[in-house]
């Protein structure tokens, strides 16, 4: 079998929003608010948050150990960087591209941010982490709501409305961490959906397959 169609078969995708829930909210000078883990001071706003590596149950609950193939931090105008810790140790960061184009070519509008500097990369940068289970990982994300800022000229500095913080990763899961059943086809087995399957474990699909 071909080594990237045998990869592919246990890629998960999934989110954590730093925000707690919140998915949409306000950073503003010195606009402090714990429910949505959001710190700030006069001219920069720190949101941060926890969670534990263990079990991914779907896209938006929970994260497999396994190998981190590909991540960043999703935020909007007034966006600083985003950076991912494992145990307290800093791994990385997604950094922000704000468009140039003062005539808003589609994809550069100048202001806007247009793309992301990912924090792992496989493909493009050439890295990637290793998680296992009980593992921290903590996300932080800048937004800079200094008044004077021309970070986002010609829109104007201080208070950004309609912020996000969405860590998304690109997870190559290990056996039995994430909710699937298997299924043997062609002498392999291979993951589907929960409740879709004939076995319940991988283990239980390689005895049988």
């Amino acid at each position: 079998m071909d080594a990237r169609l045998e990869l592919n078969e246990v890629l998960r995708i999934g989110v954590f929003d730093v925000s707690g829930g919140a998915v949409e909210w306000n950073v503003a000078p010195d606009l402090t608010l714990p429910r949505d883990h959001q710190v700030c001071t006069d001219t920069v706003c720190n949101v941060t948050n926890s969670f534990t590596v263990g079990y991914q149950n779907d896209f938006s609950s929970g994260i497999c150990p396994g190998t981190m193939l590909w991540s960043y931090l999703h935020q909007h105008v007034g966006a600083i960087s985003g950076t991912m810790f494992i145990n307290g140790k800093e791994i990385c960061q997604s950094l922000p591209v704000y468009g140039t184009d003062p005539n808003n070519k589609p994809g550069n509008e100048k202001g806007y941010v247009v793309g992301f500097k990912r924090c792992i990369d496989k493909d493009v940068q050439g890295n990637t982490v290793r998680v296992n289970k009980g593992d921290v990982i903590t996300v932080t994300g800048l937004y800079d709501v200094d008044p004077k800022s021309t970070r986002a000229l010609p829109l104007p500095g201080g208070k950004h409305g309609g912020v996000m913080a969405l860590f998304f990763y690109y997870m190559d899961c290990d056996a039995d961490t994430y909710a699937a059943d298997y299924v043997c086809r062609d002498s392999t087995c291979v993951p589907v959906g929960k409740g879709t399957g004939t076995y319940k474990t991988s283990a239980a699909c390689e005895k049988a397959c």
